[in-house]
């Protein structure tokens, strides 16, 4: 038998400053940039948004038949890459209802899937 002591080393956290209301909110509000992501969409580029929270809760509000969600999500979340210009408007919607569903569609949609955080598979959010 041994007469020296057995020793554990015991990892020791620093401690994390904890952040007052003000800095946490302002640590928050300070991160808006929305991600972007370039789609080809019938040959062409286009680039989508992420959406805010208040226009995933407003397309939700104004689709509950989902007839044209494919559509609007163009209309609100394409531009014209590295700009501010939005791609189309409501003047295009039958133009865009013209046009044969596709992997462009599908690419649109699985793209802002992914901006969005939706698991196309799954149906859920992550």
């Amino acid at each position: 038998m041994s007469n020296n002591p057995e020793v554990k080393a015991v990892a020791v956290e620093a401690p994390v400053k904890q952040l007052s209301r003000d800095e946490l909110r302002a640590a928050i509000f300070a991160n808006t940039k929305p991600k972007t992501l370039e789609v080809e969409f019938f040959g062409q580029k286009l680039e989508l948004r992420q959406p805010t929270v208040g226009e995933v809760e407003e397309l939700q509000r104004d689709e509950s038949d989902r007839k044209h969600t494919a559509i609007n999500t163009l209309i609100r979340y394409a531009y014209v890459p590295g700009t501010e210009e939005k791609a189309f408007d409501d003047a295009d919607i039958e133009a865009l209802r013209a046009l044969p569903w596709g992997k462009d569609f599908t690419n649109v949609v699985t793209s802002i899937a992914e901006l969005t955080g939706i698991d196309i598979g799954s149906g859920e959010k992550n």
